[in-house]
């Protein structure tokens, strides 16, 4: 991900493959550097995952400030986090003005639903995949919406769609259209949900023109 503010221009990088040694295996990483008009990167910090197989980077995004109040904050996803339940995912935030981490957005807390699989951010709302969960149905997916005031992010909005599988395995966010993904390996399809106001309609497919099995 990539951000632009002050005399630096910053970038985000996850590395959700990152071994840390002994038993950290999979426990994941996000790189922070800043780059200068020349375009000279300049590392700046590391976040690691706090338990193996964490696979925290799996998906990250950075919303930045005009001004730099609020500061700038980097979302990443840490699917397979253990803290509210086995695989119940998490997305951090990280305050990139003193490098200290916010608290974790984890909604629902439910054993499995790998929250912050995919993640899009646009201004100050941000979408986030959980492709497991099961309120639609056994593995249909779901994607959280979250908007951020005066730097604390509230949820907005739970979109699912019955009969599906694996709801939230992509998403792409500008203004108050989000496209939202499936991905089950086979019969795939596109979801699009809009914003009035403070609601987000209920998500319409975009049926393909033509497709194929294993699309």
């Amino acid at each position: 991900s990539f951000g632009e503010g002050g005399l630096a221009d910053h970038v985000i990088i996850g590395a959700p493959g990152v071994d840390l040694g002994g038993f950290f295996v999979g426990q994941g990483a996000l790189y922070r550097y800043s780059v200068d008009a020349a375009f000279n990167p300049t590392f700046v910090a590391r976040f690691t995952g706090s338990s193996p197989g964490d696979s925290t980077g799996t998906s990250c995004s950075m919303v930045m400030s005009e001004g730099g109040s609020p500061p700038p904050v980097a979302l990443f996803g840490v699917p397979f986090d253990d803290s509210e339940g086995a695989d119940a995912g998490a997305v951090r935030a990280q305050n990139l003005g003193n490098n200290m981490a916010e608290p974790d957005l984890v909604p629902d807390s439910i054993v499995g639903n790998r929250l912050g699989r995919t993640v899009a951010l646009d201004g100050d709302t941000l979408a986030v995949g959980a492709p497991y969960d099961d309120d639609a149905g056994p593995n249909a997916g779901a994607v959280y919406v979250y908007v951020r005031s005066a730097g604390v992010w509230t949820q907005q909005a739970k979109l699912t769609v019955s009969l599906t599988q694996l709801l939230g395995g992509s998403v792409a966010l500008e203004g108050d259209v989000l496209a939202i993904g499936t991905q089950n390996g086979s019969g795939n399809a596109v979801y699009v949900s809009r914003r009035t106001g403070s609601t987000w309609s209920a998500p319409s497919i975009l049926p393909p023109s033509a497709s194929t099995a294993g699309d």
